[in-house]
């Protein structure tokens, strides 16, 4: 378990300043937290299956189907400035120097 002397030199060395009532109560909530781990730790866990998900996964993509679509004529005929079936935008990258 972690004291309050502990939190304060992470602390310190985190660039954070701490409050005494903010030290002690991250002390609390990481010691909390640090016992949940060890009660995890005493679990048999032989015989369990690793998993990624909690839940079981399923791909939800549809098939790719072909239909039809519009022309590139189409796609940039409302375009301000078009040129080649490209749409013209300004320059925003300087390479003069």
């Amino acid at each position: 378990m972690l004291n309050k002397n502990d939190i304060e030199d992470i602390a310190h060395l985190s660039r954070l300043e701490l409050t005494d009532s903010e030290s002690e109560k991250i002390t609390e909530q990481i010691n909390k937290l640090l016992n949940n781990f060890a009660n995890l730790q005493e679990i048999d866990t032989k015989g369990v299956v690793p998993t990624s998900h909690a839940v079981p996964m399923q791909n939800i993509f549809r098939d790719d189907v072909v239909k039809p679509s519009l022309t590139p004529e189409e796609v940039v005929s409302n375009g301000a400035e078009v040129m080649d079936n490209c749409f013209v935008v300004p320059r925003i990258v300087d390479t003069e120097n």
